[in-house]
């Protein structure tokens, strides 16, 4: 059962991944409900012998963050609405409205981003669950989300060096995503899992006394795996889109430093670790100097001057989002609703439409407010801490790589985040949940 539950996740991913990313909801529609299926079969078929002891305040807190979103369709009597978000009853009170109100200002568009809610929490609980019946061969359900980004690498990679072969003035890879930011943001989640995978098949087949050649051919396969992924990134052209792939490395790296240190000197002689730190970090920066292209470099070029049309854009909206955000300081205008409600705050690019912040930080607090964006943050707090305890202290853990790549992972596209709306697009988001499950799984604990 859970090798079909895992195979409809991947078939569900795959297929938003090659529908341009999912951002189609009438398509998307159609992953949601073989995640929803494969959930309900997983859950009443499965043996319950092997039921999957949970981690009280990561459950807590991911029933906490959904039920949040889910409360701004409830409907609540108008005097409750006017103490929780006055604005939002100030709107309803001019358009006429009287009687029982929703927090969100736009329901029908906070339903259809609540279904993608319910995909990841579903995702999340699978994927913990699968993560615990594998933990002694915790790299079964990360295989997929390797495979989907190696496919994902090389596809865009061609397309670069097509482009380049006909002289395309600025060429760049998208692979089947419609934004190449965003397809620089699977990939950079993923970069960090590739190279600890590697480190993974190698420390598993190798002993103190014998050295086969098998643990060095899936090693060097994981290796160029991760080499294709990062040359597929540069390949996108995507400025954050590179450095957070290189924040993931960097994280996964300090991590590694970090461990290293505490098995070879204990905590009584923690200072050394600032050797191999500083190593990873110098290591880091060389990449982050040879590898852009000569393209990638005249973009970043244009951030210190005056010929980045769009950083200028993305900052003015960010500015003119602020005072959305103190319009609805508790609850948020609604999931999903930051296009109507930005509206009334709007001066950026008249002549065209504002549906996302390009800061995935900024539109989650202006859509799920103080509380909802708290529930958020602590969740992924919780996860993180979880696993980098056990990547500086477990080392004896068969999870320890994964816990390593996740790290990286999450790290990635949190600070893709910051100037992107990953988060928004579904086979980026059901992704994270995917990595976020198996960082939450038992066996990655370390509490």
């Amino acid at each position: 059962m859970r090798w079909l539950v895992l195979a409809s996740l991947t078939a569900a991913l795959a297929t938003g991944i090659v529908l341009k990313g999912g951002v189609w909801p009438r398509q998307w529609d159609w992953s949601v409900l073989a995640i929803a299926l494969a959930a309900v079969a997983l859950w009443l078929l499965s043996d319950k012998r092997h039921h999957t002891p949970a981690d009280r305040w990561t459950t807590l807190l991911i029933a906490a963050f959904a039920g949040w979103c889910a409360l701004q369709l409830v409907p609540l009597p108008v005097w409750l609405v006017a103490i929780l978000s006055p604005t939002r009853a100030e709107l309803a009170r001019a358009a006429g409205l009287v009687g029982w109100l929703p927090l969100s200002i736009a329901p029908a568009h906070t339903f259809e981003c609540l279904l993608n809610v319910g995909a990841g929490v579903v995702t999340v609980l699978v994927a913990r669950d699968l993560a615990w019946y594998w933990r002694a061969r915790p790299w079964i359900p990360a295989a997929p989300l390797l495979a989907l980004a190696g496919l994902e690498g090389l596809l865009g990679l061609v397309q670069f060096y097509l482009q380049r072969m006909n002289q395309t003035a600025r060429p760049w890879s998208t692979g089947t995503f419609v934004n190449r930011n965003h397809y620089a943001g699977f990939l950079e989640m993923i970069l960090p899992l590739a190279i600890a995978a590697a480190a993974a098949a190698w420390r598993a087949g190798v002993t103190r006394h014998s050295r086969p050649a098998a643990p060095a051919w899936k090693a060097s396969a994981l290796l160029a795996l991760a080499a294709l992924l990062l040359a597929a990134i540069v390949a996108s052209q995507s400025r954050m889109g590179f450095v957070a792939a290189l924040g993931g490395l960097l994280v996964t790296g300090l991590l590694v430093a970090g461990a290293t240190e505490q098995r070879m000197y204990g905590p009584a002689r923690r200072w050394r670790w600032i050797i191999p730190a500083v190593t990873v970090v110098l290591g880091v920066s060389l990449l982050f100097i040879l590898l852009p292209t000569r393209e990638l470099v005249e973009r970043f070029a244009a951030m210190a001057g005056t010929g980045d049309a769009n950083g200028e854009v993305r900052s003015q909206i960010w500015r003119e989002t602020i005072p959305l955000v103190r319009a609805f300081p508790l609850t948020g205008c609604g999931l999903g609703t930051f296009e109507s409600a930005f509206l009334r705050y709007k001066h950026v690019a008249p002549m065209f439409i504002v549906d996302y912040a390009h800061n995935d930080y900024l539109q989650t607090l202006a859509e799920l407010g103080i509380v909802g964006f708290a529930l958020g943050l602590a969740l992924v707090w919780r996860i993180m801490t979880r696993i980098v305890r056990l990547a500086l202290f477990h080392q004896e853990s068969p999870g320890w790589e994964l816990a390593l790549g996740l790290a990286g992972a999450i790290t990635a596209l949190l600070l893709h985040s910051l100037t992107d709306f990953n988060l928004y697009i579904p086979a980026n988001a059901l992704a994270l949940a995917w990595l976020c499950g198996l960082a939450a799984g038992p066996a990655l604990g370390a509490d």
